[in-house]
């Protein structure tokens, strides 16, 4: 498993390469039948591979949501703080909107601009809000065209709707309106510094922004 999965790294196998039928892979490698089944299940569980209706075996890119997912288990077998999420989203986010506004294409303004109008008209269903706010930041993250950037973005976004909902539904009918009255307003202002392509002023609004979340969280 490990000498495929190095080939695999270092290029010698590329993306929709076939791997050898599994009778030549015992040969290659001395070893038996199960062994090579599992070292091949192993890789297709990495996403390295995929078994082919046919059954033949071929070298794959794995998928992003794969690292998410990991990611997500991580946070949440490790007892992770909203303190702990506040650090690692001003630490990422405010990096992350800096290339978004000087990145971003008039497709990601718009899909932005869209996703604004969604947050207005559902102020009175907190999951579906909390889900879009999500969805904002996962759009500045795919503007700021950095691929990491997105994965990071994306494996935040359980915990991060968690908490903030919580917090949300803790208050009382007013208070949470408001809130979301100035999350809508700070995602106005974080949307217009993007198209006005200011680097440092998006970095200021979403530093205010996510200190608005961890005001919330304090509550």
């Amino acid at each position: 498993m490990n000498q495929i999965q190095d080939s695999i790294l270092a290029g010698k196998l590329k993306p929709g390469d076939s791997l050898p039928p599994e009778r030549e892979l015992i040969k290659m490698f001395a070893r038996s039948r199960p062994t090579v089944r599992e070292a091949l299940r192993v890789l297709e569980m990495k996403g390295l591979i995929s078994v082919t209706g046919g059954g033949g075996t071929l070298i794959c890119k794995p998928e992003t949501s794969q690292l998410e997912e990991t990611l997500k288990i991580m946070l949440a077998m490790h007892d992770i703080t909203p303190e702990e999420i506040y650090d690692a989203r001003n630490m990422l986010e405010l990096t992350t909107i800096r290339f978004a506004a000087s990145k971003r294409t008039q497709e990601d303004i718009e899909e932005l601009k869209e996703l604004i109008e969604r947050e207005k008209a559902c102020v009175d269903n907190i999951e579906l809000f909390t889900s879009l706010d999500r969805d904002f930041h996962e759009l500045i993250a795919k503007a700021s065209k950095n691929s990491i950037f997105e994965i990071l973005v994306r494996a935040l976004r359980n915990p991060m709707q968690n908490t903030i909902a919580h917090s949300i539904m803790r208050m009382g009918p007013d208070n949470y309106k408001k809130e979301q009255d100035i999350l809508i307003q700070c995602h106005m202002e974080i949307l217009q510094c993007i198209v006005d392509q200011s680097e440092a002023r998006a970095v200021e609004c979403m530093k205010e922004h996510i200190d608005q979340f961890k005001r919330i969280n304090k509550q």
